[in-house]
Formats: C-alpha cells, structure tokens, sequence
C-alpha cells in the first residue's frame, strides 16, 4: 500500500506543478479516469491544499464538452468532414 500511495504523490506532485504553472483557480474539478481513482485525488487534494469537484460521470466530461462545442458549431467544418468519412 506504501508503494501505491508514493506513486499517487509523485503523479500528484506533476499535476500540481503544471497546473500552478498554467493557474490554478480556487475551483478545481478533475476529470477522465483517475478522478475515479480515490488515492490520487485524496494525493492531489493533499498536494494543491484545495477541495477538487468531482463529476458524477468524469470520463464522460470531455466527450460531452466535444458535443457540446459541436453543437454550438465550434468544430471544424474538415473535422466534420474527416469523420463522417470514417463512419461510412
């Protein structure tokens, strides 16, 4: 379990210095699927000393910030274009 637990700290360590290099906010939420991960989110809380939101569904954010980018017509028209070819 000690083992486990360094490897959440160190992975934490990584995302704390990145985000504080890029600003971090007072409202943190994670998401993908280490926010289903309840040591690295328990190291990461420890590491940036700040409560972190968690999504009900965290993998699913991103694929749902892409449909929604899309329906608002923010993606590109060759994106469209380059999958719609893929599905057929």
């Amino acid at each position: 379990m000690h083992i486990a637990r360094a490897v959440y700290d160190a992975i934490a360590a990584r995302v704390a210095f990145v985000a504080q290099i890029t600003g971090l906010e007072d409202n943190v939420a994670i998401v993908g699927g280490m926010a289903k991960n309840s040591g690295f989110v328990a190291a990461l809380k420890q590491t940036i000393g700040k409560d972190i939101k968690e999504p009900h569904n965290p993998d699913f954010v991103c694929s749902f910030g892409a449909a929604v980018a899309a329906a608002a017509g923010e993606v590109d028209e060759k994106v469209r274009m380059k999958n719609h070819k893929n599905d057929n």
